[in-house]
């Protein structure tokens, strides 16, 4: 399994702060992030280009979270998928999981704690501590 750090993630939020702080947080760890502030935007990206990792607010302005999964699921269903809110219940976490949601990060939430999501589902745990220009290797065995 390739590292995280080669991993192409996809990150749909309309708080501009959460976006701005994952931004931030993926390039210091030499991640890749693409984040949209709407799921239409992200949808857009998904029919163009293959993501990795799908994290996705439950709360969006044109749609919720899940009928976006929903929406994706034939598009990319390969795609570790995370659902992140602050309004989890059995009702929700039943739907998320219908719709192929592999995991929930509830908000308020830590980068890092996105990272240790996105790093269990990936059966990954550290991304080598390396110069640029081996930053995207494979470390060896």
């Amino acid at each position: 399994m390739r590292p995280l750090c080669t991993r192409k993630t996809l990150l749909v939020d309309d708080d501009k702060g959460v976006r701005e702080s994952l931004d931030l947080f993926f390039s210091l760890q030499g991640y890749s992030l693409t984040s949209f502030d709407s799921a239409e935007e992200a949808m857009n990206a998904l029919r163009n280009e293959y993501f990795d990792v799908i994290i996705c607010d439950y709360w969006l302005p044109d749609m919720d979270g899940l009928m976006f999964f929903n929406l994706i699921r034939r598009l990319q269903p390969e795609a570790v998928k995370i659902l992140i809110t602050a309004y989890i219940n059995d009702d929700v976490a039943y739907a998320a999981m219908e719709v192929g949601v592999h995991d929930f990060v509830r908000k308020p939430f830590r980068a890092e704690e996105i990272e240790d999501a996105v790093s269990a589902l990936l059966n990954y745990t550290d991304c080598p501590a390396s110069s640029p220009t081996n930053r995207y290797e494979t470390p060896a065995a």
